[in-house]
């Protein structure tokens, strides 16, 4: 199932109205992200490309990056490592 917005387009699995299992959110700033949702959020495992290019694959909770994951900077520097409410948290290894 297709759901358009005015800022975003989503294609996959609802339940109960909301975004529920696999699907692709694409936004009109060109990101997009395509994994697990949960309730209508982000949640589970996924990848999220944000407008600068810069690439986050990994596990979100409550539609942010929380656990491990791996964040490819647009300038080649590479961050894989644990991650909480969208943020380095923990142990991890950056690559320059």
């Amino acid at each position: 199932m297709i759901d358009k917005q005015k800022n975003y387009e989503y294609n996959g699995d609802f339940f109960k109205g909301l975004k529920q299992g696999k699907g692709l959110l694409k936004l009109a700033d060109g990101s997009f992200y395509e994994g697990d949702f949960q309730e209508g959020l982000m949640e589970g495992s996924g990848k999220y490309k944000f407008v600068d290019g810069s690439v986050f694959q990994g596990e979100l909770k409550d539609g942010v990056a929380h656990g491990k994951g791996i964040l490819n900077y647009k300038n080649g520097e590479v961050y894989s490592g644990e991650f909480q409410g969208n943020k380095k948290h923990g142990y991890g290894v950056l690559k320059l």
